[in-house]
């Protein structure tokens, strides 16, 4: 009874410090994120009405980090928890700032005598205003305000002090000064030199870099002079701020954290709310702990919107062959995604007409077209106006505009134009394809070593940036013409132009995926070709004298021959003379792709009723034959050579689609081809570019049948030796002799790993020696079926050794289900009954090195053997023979002489003899230029 109350001593004691630190405030305070604050329904314009934006502000210390917005038309659904839950809210998730214990003192501005005052702004967070306290308003702060003793720059923990933490709007900036005088700085012009003219120095156009050595703007100067203090940030000086102040996150006070920084947060209600409907939410803000917060409950009603009224309209006549292009825009395309827009239709204005309801129609045209030539008569006086339809029938319409003749350009047509379905795919896929490979050079100019020569400037030089050009200018001391940004210049550095360039050359090839055009080859100066086997894309040239140097490349399919066409070859001959980069203008040229299909309807019998899901919508009042009714599919650039679209399995083989493709040149005017198709996308059966794994799986099945077959006649195979297996009988008789123990170990895998069936099978055979020399066997496992199956290896083995008597299943025994518990006890087991050999056979982790290592240690002779990559080091240098990766199932036939163990075996001998050949033989034809034997063993298995 006294022994109970000694121990219970203890726990008492604990049991009052627990009491005592709560009580004492010690213990960490848990509270609910901050409420969402200034929450506001933003009405998505020109919408359909089922689309909201609700957005907030969200301060950096909020341990929030997710918003859940429930919505409904009943508000009792809101207030009734019951009933919420079976509500799906939208959420929108953050990411929660960590906050930094820092050192505090550093942010102490108590001595600068700076106070904190609220504006209070009815329904929204309070303002902050940071004012410096003087003899004249020191009383008035000290009544209306709070002192600062500290700014953080960081976020704080949450409990690092008992202040109160709160919320106002402002951002500030600790500036903080160096002291002393300022240092020149640098600053490089590119392309740039600088030379006497009749005014003075002058900045000049150059070859090179020139790097001024400048001071500090007046208005820089004033900025720092101002000393250590804390400003309300300047956009348009932001540069200063953020070059000698840090942001201030949170203000401190005598009892509250003001933190300061915030974002607004904003989310989509899409889809799912009816217009014209009252709709109640609210917002709850939710932690990491599953603390919650809500606001009240507020309401909004969204509004269908009529379509916007287009706008950009033009009419633009061209002079030469009389073609009328309409141009308009006909949406926000950054509110792309809550289009209402059904159609456009294009009148003819008649003066008559005020109220823009009449008038000729020339077209009515899908919502994704914002320009098309219109056929017919027009006069240059003639006006027009274009009116946008939603899907409800709301109209709008823009004002009436004029012509504007013009000379319109006519872009070619891009060549050998097709509508393919996509190879070797499951059916997903169609593309639109053209153009002809093209390669074009990129040249970067690097100068390895720069010099430059100094010019020292006299006093009165000021660098002069206006944005577009950087100018030298002389101004008199005390001239009040100065700018204030205005640097003062004191030395300019002139670079020198060296005797040889490094000269690096890109090149890019632009191919569709029919093009077989893996690479290309280059040479300089009439030299000899280079090959860029390995597809890097690039050619470097080190040390190249400076000037006229000619770089001709052409673009090689995969067999290494050249491809036949203008454009596959490119010769460009370039002056080298100063550091920078030299490439081709990229053509103007754009190609849209359009695509047209009929809605598709698929009905799907869902228990008693008749469910009708729509898995594509297809363009309204479709029409393969009116390219006005097609949808715009995508925009490429025409080196893009193709445009591919793929589908979800939903969609696979769902209907025939048509295409056509417009080439727009950059003033607007474009050229339409013919309409393409119809086609359906098909799978194909067969990858043509996986043909030789399909080879090589053949001859695996053919290797392993054939040698099956004959190991199961009976016929002897070489197996080649492992030196692991042939020294299993040293060992063995090494711990016969010694009289101690066999340990055994198979790895920390279960039996479903096949490194573990595979140390089974080696345990089969070391047992039934260790039977035989009546050496005792020990086997610890760390999986009880792995246990079990071990347990009727080694009894079996025993039995067939004849020495039934000899087994003991205690000796076979589960040690341990962790890893490192494991392997503890595995080396308890080495120390205390100093084994003489031990054998490392399955799938091992971190643990391998422990176990080796006290087994190398105890003297015993190591053999392992697995299949992990990451330990085989480990075993290779502890151990005494180590078998590497498949060796390990290589002893495994070895030893268990099965026919199938072993005709697998010679099936991946021949493979890897076929495997060494096509290695030899590859290395030979790259080198040799047979780029066609190498790309018959290039594999794709992305698709």
């Amino acid at each position: 009874m006294h022994l109970l109350k000694v121990k219970a001593l203890p726990v008492a004691i604990l049991l009052c410090a627990g009491i005592w630190l709560a009580a004492s405030g010690c213990t960490p305070k848990g509270s609910p994120p901050a409420v969402p604050t200034e929450v506001q329904v933003i009405d998505i314009p020109a919408d359909d009405g089922t689309n909201v934006v609700i957005a907030w502000r969200r301060f950096s210390a909020s341990t929030a980090r997710q918003y859940d917005i429930y919505y409904s038309t009943d508000p009792e659904s809101l207030t009734n928890e019951k009933f919420r839950k079976k509500l799906e809210p939208v959420t929108r998730s953050v990411q929660v700032a960590t906050p930094v214990v820092g050192d505090t003192t550093a942010n102490k501005v108590e001595g600068l005598g700076y106070y904190l005052v609220l504006e209070e702004v009815e329904g929204k967070t309070p303002i902050a205003k940071v004012i410096k306290a003087t003899p004249e308003n020191r009383d008035s702060l000290e009544s209306v305000g709070e002192k600062i003793i500290a700014c953080e720059h960081e976020l704080a923990p949450s409990d690092v002090d008992n202040r109160e933490l709160r919320f106002a709007r402002g951002k500030f900036f600790r500036i903080t000064p160096p002291e002393g005088e300022p240092e020149p700085e640098r600053t490089t012009i590119e392309n740039s030199t600088i030379e006497t003219g009749p005014e003075g120095f002058v900045i000049e156009q150059g070859k090179g870099p020139l790097i001024l050595d400048v001071g500090l703007s007046d208005k820089e100067l004033q900025f720092r002079l101002a000393g250590d203090r804390i400003e309300d940030f300047d956009p348009e000086n932001s540069a200063l701020f953020f070059k000698y102040g840090k942001e201030i996150i949170s203000l401190v006070t005598e009892k509250n954290r003001y933190n300061l920084s915030s974002e607004i947060v904003q989310t989509v209600i899409r889809g799912n709310i009816e217009p014209g409907s009252e709709y109640y939410y609210l917002i709850v803000a939710k932690d990491d702990k599953d603390r919650t917060s809500e606001t009240e409950m507020m309401q909004f009603t969204p509004v269908d919107d009529p379509p916007m009224c287009p706008a950009n309209t033009a009419a633009v006549l061209d002079t030469i062959d009389g073609r009328l292009m309409i141009t308009w825009t006909g949406y926000d395309p950054g509110l792309a995604p809550f289009r209402d827009v059904d159609r456009y239709e294009i009148h003819r204005f008649e003066e008559t007409d005020t109220a823009l309801i009449g008038g000729e129609l020339l077209g009515t045209f899908n919502p994704d077209f914002s320009a098309s030539f219109i056929e017919g008569d027009f006069n240059r006086e003639d006006m027009f106006y274009i009116a946008s339809f939603d899907n409800t029938g709301q109209r709008s319409v823009s004002q009436p505009f004029g012509i504007t003749p013009t000379r319109l350009s006519k872009p070619d047509m891009v060549d050998n134009l097709a509508l393919v379905d996509v190879e070797n795919d499951d059916g997903k896929a169609l593309a639109v394809r053209w153009g002809n490979p093209k390669i074009t050079l990129e040249l970067n100019i690097i100068d390895p070593s720069p010099e430059y020569t100094e010019t020292e400037l006299p006093e009165g030089y000021y660098l002069i940036d206006s944005g577009e050009e950087k100018r030298l200018v002389h101004y008199e001391p005390g001239d009040t013409t100065l700018p204030e940004r205005a640097v003062p210049v004191f030395s300019a550095h002139r670079w020198i132009a060296p005797e040889t360039f490094d000269v690096s050359v890109r090149y890019k090839i632009f191919a569709n995926d029919e093009h077989d055009v893996p690479y290309a080859k280059l040479r300089l100066d009439g030299g000899d070709w280079e090959n860029d086997y390995q597809e890097v894309g690039l050619f470097t040239f080190d040390n190249l004298p400076a000037g006229e140097h000619t770089f001709e490349a052409v673009i090689l399919n995969s067999a290494g021959r050249e491809v036949e066409n203008p454009e596959a070859r490119v010769t460009q001959t370039v002056v080298i003379d100063k550091p920078g980069t030299i490439k081709d203008d990229a053509p103007t040229e754009m190609v849209q792709v359009w695509r047209g299909n009929y809605a598709l309807i698929d009905t799907v019998e869902e228990k008693d009723s008749v469910v009708t899901e729509v898995f594509l919508e297809g363009p309204p009042h479709f029409e393969p034959t009116n390219k006005r009714t097609f949808e715009l599919a995508g925009l490429r650039g025409i080196l893009a050579r193709q445009l591919q679209n793929s589908w979800p399995d939903s969609l696979r083989n769902k209907g025939e689609y048509y295409y056509f493709v417009r080439v727009f040149a950059s003033d607007g005017a474009y050229t339409e081809s013919d309409i393409l198709g119809p086609m359906r996308p098909q799978s194909q059966w067969f990858h043509t570019e996986k043909t030789m794994v399909l080879i090589l799986v053949i001859l695996f099945v053919f290797f392993v049948n054939f040698f099956l077959a004959a190991a199961r006649k009976g016929k002897r195979f070489y197996l080649r030796p492992i030196a692991g297996i042939a020294h299993l009988d040293e060992a063995l008789g090494r711990a016969t002799e010694m009289g101690r123990p066999l340990l055994y170990v198979l790895g920390l895998n279960g039996i479903s790993d096949i490194a573990t069936l595979a140390g089974l099978t080696i345990l089969g055979r070391v047992a039934k020696k260790a039977a035989e020399f009546q050496t005792r066997l020990i086997v610890p496992c760390v999986d009880p079926i792995v246990l079990i199956v071990a347990q009727e290896t080694v009894k079996t083995a025993f039995m067939d050794a004849g020495r039934p008597d000899a087994f003991n299943e205690d000796d076979i025994f589960y040690a341990a289900g962790s890893q490192f518990s494991y392997a503890a006890a595995v080396a308890g087991l080495m120390v205390r009954y100093k084994t003489a050999a031990n054998f490392y056979m399955g799938m091992f982790y971190a643990e391998s090195l422990i176990l080796t290592e006290t087994g190398s240690m105890s003297g015993s002779i190591q053999i392992a053997g697995t299949d992990a990559i990451t330990q085989i080091p480990f075993f290779i240098t502890t151990c005494d023979y180590t078998l590497i990766g498949e060796e390990l199932y290589a002893a495994s036939a070895y030893l268990s002489q099965d026919p199938l163990q072993v005709g697998s075996l010679k099936a991946q001998d021949m493979l890897k003899a076929i495997y060494m050949a096509v290695i030899v033989l590859g290395t030979v034809a790259m080198t040799s230029g047979f780029m066609w034997f190498v790309n018959l063993f290039k594999i794709r298995l992305e698709q």
